[in-house]
């Protein structure tokens, strides 16, 4: 009897596992494909309808709302079932797209492993955006990649920030978020694994002009 009890516990258990990994490999599939919708938008020359179209697939992951008075779409992704069973740590996955008179003025995603405060963060905005008119300085840099990191550990925060006329290709080559983080045994803790198409520069503090949000 014990041994058919144990058996019985073991199938469950297997069982388990095996619904919450399926779970989490769905999740991750989709978050893989809305992520390369969203790498495909333009900024600054998309407008909401068509955003809202080419996003509706993964209704079930988004939803609209609002930020300082502007139209937002969020989404959001992460392995909460997987965690729970202590076979990977949390992981999380979110952006936001934002709109301005109906038109795309910036869009942002970060993927964050709490345990180990191991973060990357995308944004890109239409050039001007957030500032007063519109306007950015002249200087204003249209790329940034800044981090943090204790020598001689991995890094632990990657931030780009892009504006639409920095080049196409390397824009696209900035969102290559690794998002198999979310279902990873052991899950991801150096950030230039979480973001493995940004090659940072020697870690330094962001001095160029504050832009707003």
């Amino acid at each position: 009897m014990k041994k058919m009890l144990a058996a019985a516990l073991l199938v469950l258990i297997v069982g388990a596992i095996f619904i919450c990994y399926s779970k989490a490999m769905l999740d991750r599939r989709k978050a893989e494909g809305l992520l390369a919708v969203v790498k495909q938008l333009p900024v600054g020359a998309v407008g909401r309808a068509d955003v809202l179209n080419a996003i509706s697939r993964f209704s079930g992951y988004t939803r609209e709302t609002t930020n300082e008075g502007l139209p937002e779409i969020e989404f959001s992704f992460d392995n909460h079932w997987l965690a729970r069973l202590k076979l990977v740590p949390y992981t999380e996955f979110w952006g936001t797209l934002t709109f301005r008179d109906g038109i795309l003025v910036r869009k942002h995603a970060t993927e964050f492993i709490p345990a180990s405060g191991c973060a990357a963060k995308v944004t890109e905005r239409k050039r001007g955006e957030g500032f007063e008119n519109g306007i950015a300085p002249q200087d204003f840099p249209r790329h940034t990649v800044t981090g943090t990191w204790n020598s001689p550990t991995n890094a632990r925060l990657i931030y780009v920030e892009n504006d639409n006329t920095y080049g196409e290709a390397q824009r696209r080559s900035d969102w290559t978020f690794n998002l198999s983080c979310l279902t990873r045994i052991g899950g991801c803790r150096d950030a230039r694994y979480v973001l493995p198409g940004v090659v940072p520069p020697p870690y330094q503090t962001k001095t160029s002009p504050k832009q707003g949000q």
